[in-house]
């Protein structure tokens, strides 16, 4: 027994109040949260204590997080702490530094409930320990008079809210979006702003790049400095690795070069451009008994330049081409350097989990999710899932239909409770394989989901933009935004594992 008491009290001492004195150094949102709800006697580590209330003197006086200013309050501290304390201090200090010295968004939502609910344990703790030591006195009135203070605790770090309190309207009109990101050019523009507890999708018959769009997903994410956490349940660990190598360093493992789409215009293309700043002069299309016809192939010995002067203008009429590119990263140096700059760019904020399909369920990923927090410190600000269909499930009485119903609440649930961005695909039914574009209607299984998820993007897809290496991508449900039928064309190089090489409304 004595054993199991040192083993919780090592875990709570070493764990959660280093957290929550952590969330307090980096975050002025905890900040401002949690000290409507702390008390010191709730932290047991005398250290951690002390540093929070350098912390909540600087948030107190300043409005703000101290973040690197916490190390000028214990130079000025230092010298009255016993020799002890002041290591252990900076031990941790500087832990902190190393960890968030480059982290530009910090999950203060998710920070913020372990926080609460540690406190509530706590709160319960003294009040039995007090209970329990007024009634060995026999001062049982006494006893009862601290269960009414508990309650007293427990309504300060209540889940309910007055939405007309003016403190509560305040915080409102101060707090701004907690977005993660914004997907690059166009695509951007279609999707929106992506945030904590959304949970996204993109959706698409089978072989159609689901798993291109949700790797590319987490390459920008990671892009934006954010903490990505992906998940296959299709792919070997070996085969994720590589397809990431290819994407980050730009390589095709093939020494040759590689052919590129790029966005032409097409009045550049059949020569009806006068503007003298049309690129070139060399035509591609030609009237053959009144249609256009391509002449020829892509060759890169014919002397055509692409022309897009006029993009974003009225008068721009969408086209593609393509140009040759030499082959940038063709031996291993060239690979480990390109990655190891994009490291020293955006750090090394992603952790990859394969799965066998229907092997693992979210209860796993849960698991693995609490394991990477609390093994490495690593708390995600994005889930990428490869691909949510093909979760297992624990309930083994549910039909196909309520498996599918249960997976994307669950995930939502992920979503919301981790305040985090939850990312994934589906597969759409057999009548959309041969469909130009798709519709909520082509959902496959459940058309359940489409009410669980903040934003689905259809991929869609003809043979012959296959083989032009082109694509489109809409919305078919959203939120938060008003959308409509528009869709944005992509041009792709999957060779090099990038889907959304360049994007244009379509």
């Amino acid at each position: 027994m004595e054993s199991v008491r040192m083993i919780r009290r090592k875990i709570v001492k070493g764990d959660i109040e280093k957290k929550i004195a952590t969330a307090g150094i980096v975050s002025t949102e905890f900040c401002r949260d949690i000290t409507k709800i702390y008390k010191p006697e709730y932290i047991q580590v005398d250290y951690i204590r002390m540093v929070l209330d350098w912390v909540f003197e600087y948030f107190d006086e300043y409005k703000k997080a101290p973040e690197r200013q916490i190390q000028d309050m214990f130079m000025v501290e230092k010298d009255e702490m016993k020799q002890e304390q002041a290591e252990l201090v900076e031990t941790f200090l500087s832990r902190i530094s190393k960890e968030h010295e480059e982290k530009e968004t910090f999950n203060h939502q998710y920070a913020y409930d372990q926080a609460e609910r540690y406190f509530r344990k706590r709160s319960l703790q003294l009040l039995f320990e007090r209970g329990l030591g007024l009634l060995i006195k026999n001062k049982v009135d006494e006893a009862e008079n601290s269960i009414s203070t508990f309650g007293k605790v427990s309504k300060i770090v209540g889940n309910w809210v007055d939405p007309l309190d003016p403190e509560v309207v305040d915080d409102f009109l101060k707090e701004e979006k907690d977005v993660l990101f914004r997907f690059f050019g166009v695509v951007g523009d279609l999707v929106n702003d992506l945030e904590r507890s959304h949970l996204a999708s993109f959706m698409a018959p089978m072989k159609r790049m689901k798993s291109w769009c949700l790797q590319e997903t987490g390459i920008q994410a990671l892009s934006s400095k954010l903490s990505v956490l992906d998940i296959s349940l299709e792919m070997s660990l070996n085969m994720m690795k590589e397809r990431r190598y290819r994407r980050i360093a730009g390589y095709s493992g093939k020494k040759k070069k590689l052919t590129f789409p790029v966005f032409d215009c097409l009045l550049n293309q059949d020569g009806t451009c006068n503007k003298s700043i049309r690129v070139g002069d060399t035509n591609l299309l030609i009237k053959v008994k009144g249609e256009e016809k391509i002449l020829g192939y892509f060759d890169p010995d014919r002397k055509y330049t692409p022309c897009t002067e006029c993009r974003g203008k009225e008068d721009y009429e969408i086209a593609t081409w393509w140009t040759l590119s030499d082959e940038m990263n063709v031996n291993d140096k060239q690979v480990k350097d390109k990655i190891q700059r994009f490291t020293k760019l955006y750090g090394q904020r992603l952790k990859l989990v394969s799965y066998p399909a229907f092997s693992a369920s979210i209860d796993d990923i849960e698991r693995e999710l609490d394991n990477l927090e609390y093994m490495e410190g690593f708390v995600p600000d994005v889930i990428v899932i490869d691909y949510a269909d093909i979760l297992a499930i624990t309930d083994k009485q549910l039909s196909e239909r309520g498996r599918i119903d249960d997976i994307w609440k669950r995930l939502k649930g992920m979503a919301a409770s981790r305040h985090c961005l939850v990312v994934t695909a589906s597969q759409s039914n057999r009548g959309s394989i041969e469909k130009r574009s798709l519709s909520q209607k082509d959902a496959a299984e459940d058309i359940r989901k489409m009410a669980h998820v903040d934003v689905m993007i259809s991929i869609n897809q003809t043979e012959k933009e296959k083989r032009r290496s082109e694509g489109r991508l809409g919305i078919i449900a959203h939120r938060h935004k008003h959308f409509d039928n528009r869709q944005v064309r992509i041009l792709q190089q999957l060779e090099v594992g990038i889907p959304f090489l360049d994007s244009e409304w379509n």
